[in-house]
């Protein structure tokens, strides 16, 4: 039986998923399309939204400026990409990203990002228009003609 030396077993827990659907809807490359670049950033905004993302859904509730204890031991080059490293995570980065975001406009780019995740995650025209509940009418009337609920 041949073992192999270079094997990594790694615990993503739902990260994997939750990254891999990020990926699909481009999230990075959506959020510093509008964000830009800033000089001298080993990680992108983009980046550390994601991985301000998959902090926030790891059930994590600690100070901003433990934020890298969170990836240590999770493997960031594959949930955020080649090169990247818990030490590029720390406040510093996650408080400019925070600043970027709200410079660019943090409507417009979660408007960015849900068209980005629309056209990723299609889905048939007319789905969001259920039927009404029997005995709802216009306005919130009732059939008796009363308002109210």
């Amino acid at each position: 039986m041949e073992t192999n030396a270079d094997l990594q077993v790694y615990d993503l827990a739902h990260l994997g998923l939750v990254a891999g659907i990020m990926d699909r809807m481009k999230l990075v490359e959506t959020v510093d399309h509008q964000v830009g670049p800033r000089p001298n950033e080993k990680v992108s905004t983009g980046v550390a939204l994601k991985a301000a993302i998959l902090n926030a859904l790891g059930f994590v509730s600690s100070p901003l400026y433990l934020f890298s204890h969170f990836f240590q031991g999770k493997p960031t080059d594959l949930l955020l990409g080649p090169g990247v490293t818990p030490e590029f995570l720390n406040d510093d980065r996650m408080g400019r990203m925070l600043d970027s975001l709200y410079e660019a406009g943090v409507t417009e780019v979660f408007l960015g990002i849900a068209q980005a995740a629309r056209k990723a995650f299609p889905f048939a025209r007319g789905l969001h228009q259920l039927p009404r509940p029997r005995g709802v009418r216009e306005r919130g009337r009732r059939p008796d003609g009363r308002c109210g609920g």
